[in-house]
């Protein structure tokens, strides 16, 4: 016999389905949209937050 996954609610998924799903166009109300611009942004963060990250680790490794 095959064993189903339980789910547990938490605050990010209530046990309610409905209560997940947005009022209008049935998207989860925890998502939140952020301007093209916002995004760009937060792009170029990260990127050069990875970047400063793998270029100390290349110094590291080649200092081995």
């Amino acid at each position: 016999m095959k064993r189903e996954a339980k789910t547990v609610p938490t605050s990010a998924s209530p046990a309610e389905p409905a209560v997940q799903e947005g009022s209008t166009n049935g998207t989860p109300v925890g998502i939140r949209y952020i301007s093209a611009q916002k995004y760009q942004e937060i792009k170029r963060k990260v990127f050069t937050l990875h970047d400063g990250l793998l270029r100390r680790l290349a110094e590291h490794d080649r200092q081995r």
